[in-house]
């Protein structure tokens, strides 16, 4: 009796391809391989499995260890990996949709807004460095970038257009003026 199993197990396939293995599946075993999204629980009920969650769960982890659904699910997501990523549009179109859902609670609108305020660059961020004791940073210039700056010759009309820019935000007091230049915060609250 030994020497007929061995006969039979010598005798069994090996891994089979996807279009093999698919021909192995009962019809709800590939319907679950084909409704598998990362979900077995929900992916085993729209198959026609039935039961608890509970019960779902564990035929989709049952499931999910068969080496045929394995092959088909693999196949499968090796197709989809493109498309399956966002673009840029699509995530500003739900961040949109979101922002503008009053269904949504407010902390999901709030962070939706954000989002789509950052993906199109409505904030700076604005960044205060400072050395050693709070102190002004040290930077080290190789002598290969120092080899590579060449001398500018300042452009006295361009400097002047900046000075003038200057003086109207606050920063800098007007030609001529002996009055004290304000701080450039207080002149964005004018």
């Amino acid at each position: 009796m030994a020497s007929k199993r061995r006969r039979q197990s010598s005798s069994s396939p090996g891994p089979k391809a996807p279009a093999e293995s698919s021909r192995a599946l009962t019809a709800k075993q590939r319907r679950f391989a084909e409704l598998y999204d990362g979900n077995g629980t929900e992916a085993a009920r729209q198959a026609g499995y039935s039961g608890s969650d509970n019960v779902l769960a564990q035929t989709a982890r049952g499931l999910l260890r068969n080496p045929h659904i394995r092959a088909l699910i693999d196949a499968r997501e090796g197709k989809q990996v493109g498309p399956r990523i966002a673009t840029r549009e699509q995530r500003q179109a739900f961040w949109t949709e979101v922002m503008g859902d009053v269904d949504e609670a407010t902390l999901a609108r709030l962070k939706a807004s954000e989002l789509l305020g950052k993906s199109q660059g409505d904030f700076l961020e604005r960044v205060e460095m400072a050395g050693k004791g709070g102190g002004p940073v040290q930077a080290e210039v190789k002598a290969d970038v120092k080899a590579e700056v060449k001398h500018v010759e300042p452009d006295p009309e361009r400097i002047a257009t900046i000075a003038a820019i200057l003086a109207r935000l606050g920063a800098l007091p007007a030609p001529g003026s002996t009055e004290p230049a304000r701080a450039a915060d207080g002149a964005a609250h004018d």
